[in-house]
């Protein structure tokens, strides 16, 4: 009931400027809080086509028509690597003769939905929002889980066997790891803070969990066989000829 943009909206606003909130988990839980907040959990009614939502699906179903009268919401969906994810990023999206610059926040992951407020269609009345869903691309050095990340580095034999450093890429720089005598295949380490920053807590970041690989050599030569050879020996095991 009440008249258009009779509504409180600044729950939904984030106190961001311009009415942009990052919203977090995928669009139909966006929704749902947005129902289950106005309407306690009651369906929502479309002022402009007088049809009732109680999902996201059933609102995109009716064209996207909002609470509002004469609004309209526009959906759409933004691809972003890693890389921006983590350092955060903008936009340029188009919504017919205007182009918007939108800010994508650094920890934005696949679901998240960026809301701009006002900047929606509108026919007569107060206009919709814009709703832009994240979409994170894969990279193919790491794995993302949640706001960690997973990598596998390769040592050379005699680095895990008898210790050193390696250099480790992560999204923020290069990284010394420090390797211990006798580290073996299938390792984790944790690199504490090198992962994702966390969404509206950009202080705040995920780990990185660096999976050990261990390469051995193809050939050798025939000095290092013998050394090999008596090496095997020292620890009681005696090769074949």
């Amino acid at each position: 009931g009440g008249q258009p943009g009779g509504f409180d909206w600044s729950p939904f606003m984030g106190g961001q400027p311009g009415g942009v909130r990052v919203e977090y988990g995928d669009a139909s839980q966006v929704f749902s809080e947005f129902f289950n907040t106005f309407f306690g959990g009651a369906p929502a009614r479309g002022a402009s086509t007088g049809g009732s939502f109680s999902s996201l699906d059933d609102l995109l179903r009716s064209g996207g028509t909002s609470v509002r009268a004469g609004a309209r919401d526009l959906e759409t969906t933004v691809d972003i690597t890693l890389d921006e994810a983590y350092h955060g990023t903008t936009r340029m999206v188009t919504i017919g003769s205007r182009r918007l610059q939108v800010k994508i926040p650094a920890g934005a992951r696949t679901g998240t939905v960026v809301r701009l407020s006002g900047k929606g269609a509108a026919s007569g009345g107060q206009p919709g929002d814009l709703y832009l869903n994240v979409v994170v691309q894969s990279d193919p050095r790491f794995e993302r889980e949640g706001d960690d990340l997973h990598q596998e580095i390769v040592l050379d034999l005699y680095v895990a066997v008898l210790g050193g450093e390696v250099q480790v890429t992560t999204l923020s720089g290069t990284v010394t790891l420090k390797i211990n005598p006798g580290t073996q295949p299938g390792q984790v380490i944790r690199l504490r803070g090198h992962g994702m920053p966390r969404i509206k807590h950009t202080d705040a970041h995920g780990d990185m969990y660096v999976r050990i690989g261990v390469e051995l050599p193809e050939s050798l030569s025939a000095k290092e066989r013998a050394l090999f050879r008596e090496l095997a020996s020292l620890r009681g095991y005696h090769p074949p000829e």
